[in-house]
């Protein structure tokens, strides 16, 4: 058939569950997005935690730093330019904010471990556009250009993350003075000293905060999985391929 139309649709016949298994099956769905809301709330709880601690440690220090002292930015590569729809996810702007999506894009490139694959737990900076900095949780990407990818020098990721976080206004302020068609900031605006943490602090901190930044993380994961799971269910139950009375009690 060359093309379906409205007409042709119409007079496809679709099997659809009874409506009480439908009810059961919008359950057990809505279970696992309860358990999702949970996780990502808990994980933005532990991270709301994790600034107050390290402001307060900031706004009560006389240290001072720069983001190139504690990080190396390691800048990303026009991965979109030949990429072939397989391999690795291109990771943009929306990847940072989101993970990878209908629009993302797929490359099969050979790529060498320079700093330009982003792996789970990886600090990505959104430099250029609208600047950002996150975690990655997903499959492994390419880091493409205007996201750095951000490699603590011996200090813990969470600092170096904290610190990126506190810039971020002023970057922004900075970004937003340039617009022209697309605001950014330049590597010089990384060497501007800026307050910091000394050892003592930081080794003082980490016992707090390590298991609040390693538990935000395995949260933000397990909310991935459970709407990757959701996900392929859907389709099974519907189908009736997958019973609800399979699935039950799992969510």
């Amino acid at each position: 058939m060359a093309s379906l139309n409205q007409e042709i649709l119409e007079r496809i016949p679709v099997s659809l569950p009874p409506s009480d298994e439908q009810r059961r099956i919008a359950d057990v769905l809505g279970a696992f997005d309860d358990l999702i809301r949970t996780d990502r709330r808990l994980a933005e709880q532990l991270d709301a935690l994790r600034r107050t601690w390290v402001s307060g440690a900031l706004a009560a220090s006389s240290v001072t730093t720069s983001l190139n002292e504690v990080a190396s930015f390691v800048n990303g590569r026009n991965f979109t330019n030949g990429a072939d729809g397989t391999g690795r996810p291109v990771i943009r702007t929306p990847e940072v904010r989101s993970g990878p999506g209908g629009n993302t894009v797929w490359s099969s490139v050979a790529v060498a471990d320079d700093g330009r694959i982003a792996r789970v737990g990886d600090i990505l900076f959104v430099w250029s556009g609208s600047l950002m900095v996150n975690r990655w949780i997903y499959t492994d990407g390419l880091v493409n250009q205007h996201v750095f990818k951000v490699i603590p020098n011996q200090v813990p990721d969470w600092y170096v993350f904290a610190l990126i976080e506190a810039q971020l206004p002023w970057f922004v302020s900075l970004a937003k003075d340039k617009a022209t068609t697309m605001g950014h900031i330049q590597r010089a605006n990384l060497d501007v000293p800026m307050t910091g943490l000394n050892p003592d602090t930081i080794a003082r901190l980490g016992p707090a905060i390590e298991p609040i930044w390693s538990a935000a993380l395995e949260l933000r994961l397990e909310a991935q999985e459970l709407a990757r799971q959701r996900d392929e269910l859907l389709p099974l139950l519907m189908s009736g391929r997958v019973r609800v009375s399979e699935v039950e009690g799992v969510a």
